[in-house]
């Protein structure tokens, strides 16, 4: 089975699952808020990226 990119701006009920993956796939204690203020924001951004 292939993993599937999703658009969090078009799916955006995936929002905290996404932020809890980068969390703990990529961030330290000190850069895990930058990952749910990107995503977060990511959500209303007027820009095609990023989403």
């Amino acid at each position: 089975m292939h993993p599937r990119v999703l658009s969090v701006r078009q799916h955006p009920e995936i929002a905290p699952r996404a932020i809890a993956w980068f969390q703990k796939t990529w961030a330290s204690p000190a850069s895990a808020p930058v990952y749910q203020d990107c995503i977060t924001h990511c959500l209303t951004a007027p820009g095609p990226l990023p989403q």
